[in-house]
């Protein structure tokens, strides 16, 4: 994870070699993606995670405070679950 920064598009290979899968870099060690039929997800970037992590990608234009908007907007749903 030191290499990425809040906000950050890792992109990853999920059960394969070939780069198929996307993740949003939250900060604090924490990733948020989606696998199909499940809901979306908060986890740790682990070393698993950076093993499969095949390349990381940043907006130029990004603000913290999208970040900031998506983390507060999972919190207010887990409060609420």
């Amino acid at each position: 994870a030191d290499r990425a920064q809040p906000g950050d598009v890792l992109i990853c290979c999920f059960g394969t070699s070939v780069a198929n899968h996307a993740a949003i870099y939250c900060g604090n060690g924490e990733l948020l993606h989606h696998v199909p039929e499940q809901l979306s997800k908060r986890e740790r970037y682990s070393e698993k995670w950076e093993r499969r992590t095949h390349s990381i990608w940043r907006c130029r234009a990004w603000r913290d405070s999208a970040c900031t908007g998506i983390l507060n907007d999972l919190e207010a749903a887990s409060i609420s679950a």
